[in-house]
């Protein structure tokens, strides 16, 4: 697994070890460690980086091999503040009818739990 920013420039590696039979279902974790300095993805500012995977054999040979694009945001609750990016971007209270409404909370799953 390779980690790029938008100038191809490699920002972190990582790779793992396994084998597995062809009747088998295996998942394995890469982790990138030491990830610092990435810019956060918003609106604004739609920050990208490529992932990179490949498959090898044995001998190192890439058998397979796909990218995709990603973006990084940090999501944090500040009393009834969403924040995203460390900037407020949804009142959770506005979410909640008045308490003199039936409120159905099919609606709003998430606001028990962070209330």
């Amino acid at each position: 697994v390779t980690l790029l920013n938008d100038e191809d420039n490699v920002i972190a590696s990582g790779s793992a070890t396994f084998s597995m039979s062809s009747a088998t279902t295996s998942t394995k974790t890469v982790t990138l460690s030491g990830l610092s300095g990435l810019k956060a993805w918003s609106c604004e500012e739609p920050n990208l980086y490529t992932v990179l995977i490949s498959q090898k054999d044995a001998n190192g040979n890439e058998e397979m091999a796909f990218s995709t694009r990603y973006g990084f945001r940090k999501i944090t609750q500040s009393g009834n503040t969403v924040l995203i990016n460390g900037q407020s971007r949804l009142d959770i209270i506005s979410l909640v009818p008045p308490v003199h409404h039936k409120v159905d909370f099919q609606l709003f799953p998430y606001i028990p739990s962070i209330l």
